[in-house]
């Protein structure tokens, strides 16, 4: 993941910044440092990052206080870990900005704001607004879920995760070193994210009871099984078989009676069907008498109808004469209709006409001499206007704007040169600063060195002197020690005063020492070696100390004269200020003075206010234009309203006129039409009494004729209706006739007897049709029924005998059946309980099988659980996070080494196998193993600062190309703290990420020369930052 810049706005003590992550001096730089005062806001950067990728940032989601807090802002109660909170005082607003490219090579855009209600710095916190826009894609995501995927996907990293390999936090390590092991173990999951290792140590904990849990369960289960013996088997299903045959012969005893009971309903119901059938035949013959009471009544009814018809017809013969022009009636009263129709239309023409002229003359004219009038005015006046604005802008075009406002640019851009010509001197300046002191702080250690190198010399002569005492010692000690145990006590028997001393060659004056003042001498000789020993190992540390400093001195001499033949900023600050110099016209660098672009500035801007005068001068002008400009658009627009308006009288004027012409040619044309549509219908009608009709009043024609027509009209529909009706009769007759006739023959023996009952005409045909069908139907089913009653008859005699029954049904042979049913009822409980009680037996015989199967196999896998129990579980999840942090902790003390080479050839790290022991080796001090926790604060820094940089490069698959480490160096100085930063630029040459301290020790400053500085001025609230 590449950060590439950075955009706050009002954000904790920050009011508004940018940080351009790819652009010079950040993009060039390994080491960056973050500085400012405690409290100016130099995490605030890191919250501002975090807040825009994950909505959370360290210093919320670290606090361990529970509760809310008053908002004073807005006098509510917001969480203590609410990010909110980190809107800046007295503000309606913030955001944070970032853009980054994912290491899934997208470019994104990810912002994170919150506002007070309508941004009244007085207004409720509302929701914070977070989105995440892909800008390859142009695609902008808004959704909480939707964006922490994407993160997820863009850059592999959750909010843990990035702090821990992106934001180092010191204090966790130096705590780790002074804990104890359960501490240790918390730490280690915190900072590494191993607490996944507890969870699946609780896990297989709660799996292995779960499991044995189960175990138990079965074994209960298979211990309550009972099951019958195979001799309680075998009797159990004897009389299961004795139930069924018992039940056998009950059934078939039932089926026989109740099969006679069915067959004596059957006849019963039979006979009964007879009776009802006959009764109904009898109703039917009811029916056929009305039936024929209802014909003749018909044919009585078209005899009357065909009196009538006589009449009607005699009727129509009056109008014999006039059928022709009677039945052509609905074509005259249309043309005649439209004769008056034409004729009403003329009228309306004519009246038309009077009305537009009056129009014209009472309207129309009198409005178009105004318009003309209105019009004159407005041209004069648009003309003066238009004269004027000529002046003024040949006016305006003598003062020459443009060139003023150019000349007044290149002004404001001659002060932001001076301006800047100032910066660059003093950044030169500052250079030769710093380059003065980088060649001090040389020729310093170059001295320091020298000294070292003579003390080194110097102590040279006292070491060979020691080397040389402490062999005369030793060789003086070894003979004594040696010949006093075998030789002495031998000798000191046979010597005596006089004799001389085989050793030295002297006569003894006096007697020889006891054997208790040789272990004296030889104690007082060892005591001497000793001393001497001591000597020389003293001033060997010593050396070995000065080679040490020498080494280092030598090495940040080195480093020191390499990074001033490469530190071109005083040639490249002096070049720059050389350029802008000859650029303003100002001979060389060293004549500028602040005193001089003092005054220049003050010139330049002299000027820039003459120019604006003139400017604010012709900037009135051009108002003025642009005021008389307004008016006369206005008297345009209006000038061509009234245009517009004298147009549309015009247009009003030719379309009356032309509207007199159409309706004048219309009148001629209907006058024409009618006339002769007149003569036409007179010539039809001639000869008839219509005629005079017509010649007086059409309309009194139309109603007449019209008149004539409906009762001609109406009199042969009559006649139509009753000759189809006298048709249909006679058709209904022949058919009624047919079938009752078939009816007769249906129903021989059918009597005259005559009655007054009719029947509904309303469709007699389909009643006599069906009275047929129904009598057809039931004189059938008599036959049928008669014909199964003989067979019912004969099954019964045979069902009686076989029962042994003679001639008739016992009365209590109902409750008989009901009496064996019972019975069968009863050996099917028993038989339903003992078969119950076998199949239950059977399913418990499967059931306890597959239990004692299910048993084994649940015991294969509790014992497969109790091995990974046994090792790793715990109802805690201490086993397996403790194994799996051991292992952990020893790659990264491994790791940790790494970097210890290049921090201090002094220490190494080591564990204890298993454990969390931390030991630090000391090459100093012979290689000796000592606990982490007896080293020294700057020593403890170097050691953590080690581990954290192992730790960063766990998460290097997915890692920012910035690692961010917070505070920790003021327990450095000197060329430890110079040892530390050298490391960590080492480690873009290894990995390819800058580093960005965050601190406020001053000798940083000194030594990183690209800073970014989070500066607030005085009491002031707000914090302001700047990259140098």
């Amino acid at each position: 993941m590449k950060l590439i810049r950075l955009t706050i706005h009002n954000m904790a003590s920050i009011g508004d910044a940018i940080i351009d992550f790819s652009a010079k001096p950040l993009a060039d730089s390994e080491v960056f440092l973050i500085s400012g005062k405690t409290g100016a806001g130099k995490s605030t950067i890191l919250d501002c990052i975090c807040l825009a990728l994950f909505a959370s940032a360290p210093r919320f989601r670290n606090t361990r206080i529970n509760g809310a807090a008053s908002d004073n802002s807005a006098n509510e109660q917001i969480n203590v870990n609410d990010p909110r909170q980190i809107l800046r005082r007295n503000t309606g607003e913030g955001f944070t900005l970032l853009e980054f490219r994912g290491n899934n090579d997208v470019n994104y855009i990810a912002r994170w704001s919150v506002q007070r209600a309508r941004k009244k710095i007085n207004g409720k916190l509302q929701k914070k607004n977070w989105t995440l826009e892909n800008t390859d894609k142009k695609i902008t995501l808004t959704k909480d879920a939707e964006i922490q995927q994407e993160i997820a996907a863009a850059i592999g990293l959750d909010f843990n995760q990035f702090c821990r390999t992106v934001m180092l936090a010191q204090g966790e390590f130096t705590r780790f070193l002074n804990s104890n092991d359960s501490d240790k173990s918390e730490i280690l999951s915190k900072i590494t994210g191993t607490d996944i290792y507890s969870r699946i140590g609780i896990r297989i904990f709660e799996r292995f009871k779960a499991e044995e849990s189960t175990l138990n369960t079965l074994k209960i289960k298979t211990e309550g099984i009972t099951l019958l013996s195979d001799e309680e088997i075998n009797e159990k299903n004897l009389e299961l078989s004795a139930i069924s045959d018992t039940n056998n012969t009950l059934q078939k005893r039932i089926r026989l009676e109740s099969e006679l009971l069915d067959c004596r309903k059957q006849k019963y119901t039979t006979e009964r069907e007879i009776s009802l059938l006959t009764v109904k035949i009898h109703k039917l013959e009811t029916e056929v008498k009305s039936l024929i009471v209802t014909r003749d009544m018909i044919a009585a009814e078209n005899t009357a109808v065909e009196g009538e018809l006589t009449t009607l017809e005699a009727e129509l013969e009056k109008y014999d004469n006039a059928t022709a022009l009677l039945e052509d009636a609905p074509r005259l009263i249309g043309n005649a209709e439209s004769i008056l129709k034409l004729r009403k239309e003329t009228e309306t023409e004519k009246n038309s006409i009077i009305l537009g002229n009056k129009k014209l003359e009472e309207t129309i004219f009198p409005l178009k001499k105004a318009a003309l009038q209105e019009i004159t005015v407005l041209s004069d006046r648009i003309g003066n206007i238009d004269d004027a604005i000529k002046k003024l802008t040949s006016d305006l075009l003598s003062m020459d704007l443009a060139g003023l406002r150019k000349q007044k640019e290149q002004l404001i851009s001659r002060r932001i040169e001076f301006q800047n010509l100032a910066i660059m001197i003093q950044n030169y300046r500052e250079c030769v600063k710093k380059h003065e002191i980088s060649k001090k702080e040389l020729q310093d250690k170059k001295d320091d060195l020298n000294t070292t190198v003579e003390n080194k010399e110097r102590i040279k002569v006292p070491l060979e002197i020691a080397e040389k005492k402490l062999a005369l010692y030793s060789e003086a000690y070894d003979k004594l020690f040696a010949s006093s145990e075998k030789i002495l006590g031998s000798i000191r028997g046979a010597l005596n005063e006089g004799d001389t001393c085989p050793v030295c060659r002297q006569i003894i004056t006096k007697a020889l020492p006891s054997e208790d003042d040789i272990k004296s001498i030889i104690g007082e000789h060892k005591e001497n070696l000793d001393k001497a020993a001591a000597e020389r190992n003293s001033i060997r540390d010593e050396i070995a100390g000065l080679d040490a400093k020498i080494k280092s001195l030598a090495d940040y001499i080195n480093t020191l004269e390499n990074k001033l033949k490469k530190d071109s900023s005083v040639t490249d600050s002096r070049q720059k200020a050389d350029s802008k110099c000859k650029e303003l016209g100002i001979d060389g660098t060293e004549k500028v003075t602040d005193a001089l672009i003092e005054r220049k500035v003050s010139e330049t801007i002299a000027m820039i206010d003459r120019t604006d005068k003139t400017l604010r001068a012709g900037e009135k002008v051009e108002n003025e234009i642009h005021s008389q400009n307004k008016s006369l658009k206005t008297l345009w627009e209006e000038y061509q309203k009234k245009k517009d308006s004298l147009n549309k009288i015009e247009i009003d004027i030719q379309n009356i006129k032309t509207q007199e012409t159409v309706s004048r040619n219309r009148i001629n044309k209907n006058c024409k039409t009618a006339d002769d549509m007149a003569i036409q219908i007179i010539a039809e009608i001639e000869g008839s009494r219509y005629v005079d009709f017509f010649k007086q009043d059409i309309s009194v024609f139309i109603e007449r004729l019209m008149y004539d027509h409906g009762s001609y009209s109406e009199l042969l529909k009559r006649i139509v209706n009753l000759r189809n009706t006298v048709c249909i009769r006679k058709n209904d007759l022949e058919n009624l006739d047919r079938i009752i006739t078939s009816i007769k023959i249906k129903l021989q023996g059918l009597s005259e007897d005559s009655i007054s009952v009719t029947v509904k005409q309303g469709d007699i045909h389909k009643y006599a049709t069906d009275l047929l069908m129904t009598i057809s139907s039931t004189t059938q089913q008599i036959d049928d029924a008669k014909a199964r009653l003989v067979a019912i008859t004969a099954e019964y005699a045979r069902l009686l005998s076989a029962a042994g029954y003679d001639d008739a049904i016992p009365d209590d042979i109902e409750a008989n059946i009901l009496k064996l049913e019972q019975q069968i009822r009863d050996n099917d409980i028993k038989y339903g309980a003992v078969n119950s009680l076998l199949k239950s037996n059977s399913e418990q015989s499967k059931k306890l099988d597959s239990l004692i199967k299910e048993y084994e196999e649940q015991n294969k896998v509790l014992e497969k659980w109790k091995i990974l129990y046994e090792i790793f579980g715990d109802s805690e999840g201490k086993k397996f996070r403790k194994i799996a942090q051991s292992y952990i902790l020893a790659e990264l003390i491994d790791a940790a080494n790494h970097y210890m080479k290049n921090l201090s050839d002094r220490y190494r790290l080591r564990i204890e196998p298993g454990t969390f022991v931390i030991l630090v080796e000391d090459s100093w001090q012979g290689y000796t193993l000592r606990s982490a926790s007896t080293i020294s604060g700057g020593e403890s820094f170097l050691v953590s600062l080690s581990l954290a940089l192992a730790l960063s490069d766990i998460g290097s698959d997915f890692s920012v190309d910035i690692l961010f480490i917070d505070e920790g160096f003021g327990s450095l100085s000197g060329d430890a703290l110079q040892m530390a930063v050298s490391t960590l630029r080492l480690l873009h040459s290894r990995s390819g990420r800058k580093v960005g301290i965050i601190s406020h020790v001053d000798e940083l400053r000194e030594r990183i020369p690209t800073q970014i500085n989070v500066i607030r001025e005085g009491e002031s609230t707000q914090s302001m930052i700047t990259i140098s």
